[in-house]
């Protein structure tokens, strides 16, 4: 039975298609590397993809981390630094950039030998991304040194449907150090060996606060299962501000101050000893004793 003149509105539920809202095509942006460190380079790098900051903006960056099983990065007291290493630094580290909406960490296969070879992977034919006819792929690459030179032969391993960014247009401008000292993997595992070596070693720990958050530093030394030398220096700092400020002188002593003024009164004392022996010497060849 049909209940005529009854209005009927239908409401689309747009929750019913999860896809509803998703773009395409989309662009990917790769960023992959042995990250063993991973430093304040890599992150700037990441998150200008992440953001569009110089380069055009990527709806999904991927950070992969190659492993392969025989080019461990070492310190030189020989302890590794791992994949696992390098993906708990990247998220516990630097986590304004991997907590981005649009990134995300992965860690390659062993068998996947160099960053060249991940990234050739995961543009061809048997990518563990799923791409969609004419979505768009960035190799992450810098300008510093010709960088994104290193991607030319990536055109031979793209799948069919899929468009290549690549060129320097779409590398980014390196972040640098002070002096405009490029950072360096391996100059960061240096200044973290001379730490391990002599945790009390100023210049090492300044230096390795440009390459990671100064607050992150103990983080990083937990990671490797490390002393961190954060705490030993700011004891060496707060003892030896308190011996200069009296702390670590003896009862009676309160101050710098008050230490100037004995050594003063002992110099004093010493001068007048020395008149009271002229005068016994004066005393003596005056008399004829000598």
């Amino acid at each position: 039975q049909e209940d005529e003149g009854l209005d009927v509105e239908f409401v689309e539920d747009e929750t019913d298609d999860p896809v509803v809202d998703v773009d395409f095509p989309k662009t990917y942006a790769i960023v992959p590397g042995a990250f063993k460190p991973p430093h304040a380079g890599h992150a700037d790098m990441v998150r200008r993809y992440a953001t569009g900051d110089g380069v055009p903006k990527a709806d999904e960056v991927i950070v992969v981390i190659s492993a392969p099983l025989e080019k461990n990065r070492t310190l030189r007291d020989g302890t590794v630094i791992n994949e696992k290493h390098a993906a708990a630094m990247w998220r516990d580290i630097f986590p304004d950039v991997t907590n981005l909406p649009n990134v995300r960490l992965e860690v390659a296969p062993p068998e996947m030998r160099s960053p060249i070879t991940v990234a050739y992977e995961y543009i061809g034919k048997n990518s563990p991304l799923s791409f969609n006819n004419e979505d768009r792929v960035i190799l992450g690459a810098s300008k510093k040194g010709g960088d994104w030179k290193r991607w030319r032969d990536a055109r031979k391993y793209v799948q069919p449907g899929i468009e290549l960014l690549s060129g320097e247009e779409y590398a980014v401008k390196p972040l640098v150090r002070a002096g405009g000292v490029d950072f360096s993997a391996t100059d960061m595992r240096d200044l973290i060996s001379d730490l391990v070596e002599d945790p009390n070693n100023k210049n090492a720990l300044n230096d390795l606060k440009e390459f990671v958050p100064a607050d992150k530093i103990d983080v990083l030394f937990s990671i490797l299962d490390l002393p961190s030398p954060v705490a030993g220096i700011a004891e060496m700092s707060a003892q030896g501000a308190g011996a200069i400020g009296g702390y670590a002188a003896p009862l009676g002593s309160t101050s710098a101050k008050t230490g100037k003024k004995k050594r003063k009164k002992i110099k004093q004392q010493e001068y007048i000893d020395l008149s009271l022996i002229d005068e016994v010497m004066k005393l003596i060849i005056e008399r004829g004793t000598v």
